[in-house]
């Protein structure tokens, strides 16, 4: 969308795009990827199914003990010894709770993942 929207600028004019498909984010793209017919129409579709870990392996990882972690699943703001900026990846016991952001001096709940 930016770059239509720079080349109407660099043209004097109006732009948009037609179509807009995202193939790649990170190391996930389409390659390796199945319809929805055929994910619905396999014998056991949940083995299709990629780790949620994958999807944020990119973020720094912090683990927290069993209290801190049934907090974090009730939305509320955790401590953690480790402290980065920005996003993290909760994990709590070897289970992904989900994401938080690093905000005041806690880490805020952002994903949360069902259990």
């Amino acid at each position: 969308r930016a770059i239509a929207r720079d080349v109407g600028r660099a043209l004097g004019t109006k732009a948009h795009l037609k179509d807009l498909r995202r193939v790649e984010i990170g190391s996930w793209s389409l390659r390796g990827t199945i319809g929805l017919e055929a994910f619905q129409s396999h014998v056991a579709p949940a083995l299709l199914l990629r780790p949620m870990a994958e999807a944020v392996a990119h973020l720094p990882l912090i683990e927290v003990g069993p209290d801190a972690g049934r907090r974090f699943r009730h939305g509320q703001k955790i401590e953690a010894s480790a402290l980065y900026e920005g996003w993290v990846s909760v994990y709590s016991e070897g289970e992904l709770l989900g994401v938080a952001e690093f905000r005041d001096g806690l880490y805020k709940p952002v994903v949360g993942l069902a259990s």
